[in-house]
Order: structure tokens, then sequence, then C-alpha cells
């Protein structure tokens, strides 16, 4: 059981799937799983790049200077919605 909960933890933190989102109900389970894997493939060339932040932005919540990456994210949103409008 504790390997169960810790292999879910994993997922959750290196690949962002969160196996509680996936429902008992059939159609819940594939249309959440369906738009995971849409989205992997769609960005497929930018999988590296964001699994290698996920493996950072936690470091950085483990030694207790998470915010550091919240801002960072921030400003990469902001700096993507501003692009947007040139």
């Amino acid at each position: 059981m504790k390997q169960l909960k810790d292999l879910e933890e994993l997922l959750k933190k290196n690949i962002q799937v969160d196996l509680h989102k996936i429902g008992t109900k059939d159609d819940d389970w594939l249309n959440y799983c369906s738009l995971k894997c849409k989205l992997w493939l769609a960005n497929i060339d930018k999988l590296k790049d964001w699994y290698r932040w996920l493996q950072i932005s936690s470091k950085l919540k483990e030694l207790n200077i998470g915010f550091v990456a919240d801002d960072y994210l921030k400003k990469i949103y902001q700096l993507k919605r501003y692009m947007i409008y040139l």
C-alpha cells in the first residue's frame, strides 16, 4: 500500500497526473487521460523542459523557497500574454 501511495505521489509530482481526478466512471477516466495525452502530444518537444522545471520547482519547495519558482512562473505567463499583443 505504501508503494502505491509513493507511486501516486511520483506521478503527481513528476508529470502532474492526479490519480484522484480519475473518477470511478469510465467517461471521466477516459476524458482525463485523453486530455493529458493530447496535451503531451501537442507539446512533445517541450516535455523534457517541463519535466525538468517540475523537478526544480519541487526542489525549491523542499528548501522552503518555492516562492522563487512561483514568481518565475507568474512572470513567464505574464510575458507570454504580453507577447500575444505584439
